[in-house]
């Protein structure tokens, strides 16, 4: 029997036109098939996946949004001595 793949999600773009996740590295959307798996729906915080077999839920590492400081500051002011 095939091993379990190691599901990451990193992140989860949502907006009016469209849900897009970036699991294992491969952007995805709603119905696309990823390592044997159905993409049956994408949230804020999860991934939902199935196949005949099995439903997994990939939940998301962390935020995946950026923090202030590693895009170079706060109003682009980082190290300012104003």
């Amino acid at each position: 029997m095939p091993q379990e793949p190691d599901w990451q999600l990193t992140a989860v773009l949502v907006s009016k036109a469209r849900l897009v996740a970036i699991v294992n590295g491969r952007t995805v959307q709603v119905g696309d098939l990823l390592q044997g798996y159905r993409v049956k729906s994408i949230e804020r915080d999860q991934v939902v996946l199935n196949n005949k077999q099995k439903t997994v839920v990939v939940p998301r590492n962390g935020t995946g949004l950026k923090s202030p400081a590693s895009t170079g500051g706060l109003n682009g002011k980082e190290g300012s001595t104003q």
